[in-house]
């Protein structure tokens, strides 16, 4: 008889777990992707029946390994390639900063009153004491800029980050960038 009582106990308990919405939410959710599941059984079954056969076949076996024998793939490869996927995080980050910095680049560029400001920041440089020496190096990188192709790479990016001058500015694009996203966030 206890063991009745014990029965209904607990079965009364699942019922309390039942009605609670988050649980009842989670179920149904479940219940909605059971077909998405069970297709993922299936290629699952379906992958390591393959694999089976493949493991079983002999020939197979034999052409695998004297394939991989003669490869220049060796253990070393794999730690670099190990490494390598390891670094994927940092090298997505430095990708998005560099995209970031192109996009920067490219709206001063088009942007006539920016580039106006540009100039107007290079006469105030103290490299260009006179007027005539800022109106040549002004007309010089005009110059220059109108006779290169519009595209820049990524790699002339990476060549430019190590200048330190460059740093620099990078240092107040990054400030800018910064500060106009929390303005935007606000």
């Amino acid at each position: 008889m206890t063991n009745t009582a014990a029965n209904l106990q607990a079965n009364h308990e699942w019922m309390d777990e039942l009605k609670r919405p988050e649980i009842q939410s989670a179920l149904t959710n479940l219940i909605r992707q059971l077909p998405e599941i069970e297709r993922t059984f299936h290629s699952m079954d379906q992958i390591t029946q393959f694999s089976k056969y493949i493991f079983e076949d002999t020939a197979t076996m034999k052409a695998f390994e004297q394939r991989f024998q003669l490869s220049r793939i060796n253990e070393e490869s794999f730690e670099a390639l190990i490494t390598l996927l390891g670094k994927h995080p940092i090298l997505l980050q430095i990708i998005e900063l560099m995209e970031q910095i192109t996009l920067f680049i490219k709206n001063v560029v088009a942007d006539e009153p920016s580039m106006e400001q540009l100039k107007a920041s290079l006469l105030e440089l103290p490299l260009i004491n006179q007027r005539k020496e800022a109106k040549e190096l002004i007309a010089a990188i005009q110059e220059r800029k109108n006779s290169m192709d519009h595209s820049i790479s990524i790699f002339t990016i990476m060549k430019w980050i190590k200048d330190p001058n460059v740093q620099n500015y990078l240092k107040y694009i990054q400030a800018t960038l910064d500060v106009m996203q929390q303005k935007h966030d606000e």
